[in-house]
């Protein structure tokens, strides 16, 4: 017979939002974005040109039903 599980206890990434400092590379920014409650993960990138004008950007939203830390069942 299986050994029942103990319901895992959130860890910090799954526990809140998280918001994740901005990578600057020479004519770009990425953004990365945590949403548990919601189970999606947001990457966004800005894009200037060489006199720091903004001209771009392009979001891409990706869906997880489980915490890539402790592994935690997300959502209601």
């Amino acid at each position: 017979m299986a050994r029942k599980k103990k319901a895992a206890e959130p860890c910090e990434f799954c526990e809140g939002d998280s918001y994740g400092s901005p990578d600057t590379l020479p004519n770009a920014e990425i953004y990365f974005e945590s949403y548990p409650d919601n189970g999606s993960m947001c990457v966004t990138i800005y894009s200037f040109s060489d006199d720091r004008e903004q001209n771009g950007e392009m979001s891409y939203q990706i869906p997880f039903h489980y915490c890539p830390e402790c592994g935690r069942k997300l959502g209601w």
